[in-house]
């Protein structure tokens, strides 16, 4: 399945949770280090637009590892949880923490919106998680 941040295969999983959660945090780590670039850059050139990219790959990564499903974050902690408790309990438990986060981001996104100006991207994100977690169901 194509979503507009990567793809997903559905399908039979042959990785281990241990591996599933390498690969997952490799999405992260790649903001971080990103983010770590920009800065380094910045730090010899003082280009404050070097400073902006790197906040935009720093949140982009906090975003990212959200335990939400969908999300890095998500995989993440169902597969931690996978290693200790039954299937589930962790699929309602992820059900439960996706949908609230998920829920608490597009208030949060309304709220500054109404203070500030529309960010429509951001409404859209998180509508966007709130189906990928509905599709989780």
């Amino acid at each position: 399945i194509i979503t507009p941040g990567g793809f997903n295969i559905k399908g039979k999983s042959f990785v281990t949770y241990a591996q599933q959660i390498i690969i997952s945090s490799s999405g992260p780590l790649f903001n971080l280090f990103g983010a770590l670039a920009f800065y380094t850059v910045f730090i010899h050139n003082n280009n404050y637009n070097l400073l902006s990219w790197c906040i935009i790959w720093l949140l982009l990564g906090v975003i990212n590892v959200l335990p939400i499903n969908g999300l890095d974050g998500g995989t993440i902690l169902q597969s931690l949880l996978l290693i200790k408790f039954k299937p589930g309990t962790v699929s309602k438990t992820m059900l439960f923490l996706s949908i609230t986060l998920s829920l608490c981001f597009v208030m949060l996104t309304i709220i500054v919106s109404l203070n500030y100006r529309l960010n429509i991207s951001f409404i859209l994100f998180g509508l966007y998680l709130i189906i990928c977690t509905a599709l989780k169901i």
